[in-house]
């Protein structure tokens, strides 16, 4: 097992980078497998202690300008505002600079209409508290329910698909 750069050089503790595994005889690699070496898809944090940590999946990064912004951090700031129950954050394509951030959300089920209204607008001026301004989502949808597949996860494809292109 390893974690590389983008450049596929090793990360240094601290660093985040994707994972890559590979088996011993008779392992059974993926369509993704180069040899016996697996390209998981997955970017993880080796922690200084040598543990690594799960940060995010590479198809759900966002493309900003060639930039990879990790949708999973910025999550993070959306449970931080009253009234937010569940997120997903998806790359909405953008004619000029890629992908930009649109966020779906679910507001949590007792919260009053008034107070549904004004999510979207607390939600991005918390990130633009917190974040870089191109990880602020440039819409915040409030949604009644989100299109999920096995295990009850988010289908971010199908969220992708409901957003128009931009620029």
């Amino acid at each position: 097992m390893r974690i590389l750069r983008e450049d596929r050089t090793p990360v240094e503790p601290g660093e985040t980078g994707h994972l890559e595994c590979w088996g011993g005889r008779g392992s059974n690699c993926s369509s993704e497998a180069t040899g016996r070496r697996l390209h998981t898809g997955r970017l993880v944090t080796l922690e200084q202690e040598g543990y690594i940590t799960f940060a995010d999946r590479s198809k759900d990064m966002l493309k900003f300008f060639l930039q990879a912004v990790c949708g999973i951090r910025d999550r993070a700031n959306f449970a931080s505002v009253p009234g937010v129950y569940e997120v997903a954050v998806v790359g909405q394509k953008h004619r000029m600079l890629d992908e930009v951030p649109a966020a779906f959300v679910i507001a949590v089920p007792s919260q009053p209409e008034t107070a549904r209204a004004g999510l979207s607008r607390c939600i991005i001026a918390e990130c633009w508290s917190k974040r870089a301004d191109f990880k602020v989502p440039h819409k915040v949808f409030v949604v009644e329910d989100m299109p999920r597949v096995s295990l009850e996860k988010i289908n971010k494809a199908a969220l992708r698909k409901r957003l128009p292109m931009l620029g």
